[in-house]
């Protein structure tokens, strides 16, 4: 038995196999949405957002997903789902990659678009400090000139 490191509950072989079915399922919706990247119905996206919140606390596809969950809902034009999904994003890579990390840089990126687009959003307060972060991370990675 293993031990998860987020929730301390053990997982024995059953639960092996049942998480390693719902990662399938999640790496199965991935490849279809970047091989096929047309617009995808509302449920089916709502659908695999509340996967991913029931099934997976922290994880790689989670994320991948959510990154084209996040453009499905712009294009949409349902920036309350898109803006959600983005701060789902930087949360897990907040938690994922502690210290510098490109992943974390760009997911703030991302989420500082959505803030200074977003048509509720009253201020860019959000948004700068989202770039800001963003660019403290890459700044010490690639230098000021790149």
């Amino acid at each position: 038995n293993s031990v998860c490191s987020s929730c301390q509950e053990a997982m024995g072989e059953e639960d092996a196999g049942r998480l390693a079915n719902w990662e399938a399922r999640l790496q199965f919706v991935l490849e279809s949405y970047t091989e096929k990247p047309t617009t995808h119905k509302l449920s089916d996206l709502k659908g695999v957002e509340v996967m991913i919140d029931n099934q997976f606390v922290r994880h790689g596809l989670a994320d991948l997903v959510w990154e084209q969950l996040a453009s499905q809902f712009a294009t949409k034009n349902m920036f309350d789902r898109q803006l959600i999904v983005l701060e789902k994003r930087v949360e897990f890579a907040r938690e994922a990659y502690k210290g510098l990390s490109g992943a974390k840089a760009w997911a703030l990126e991302a989420l500082g678009d959505c803030l200074r687009c977003h048509p509720r959003c009253r201020t860019t307060e959000a948004a700068l400090a989202a770039y800001n972060e963003a660019l403290e991370i890459l700044v010490v990675m690639f230098g000021e000139d790149h």
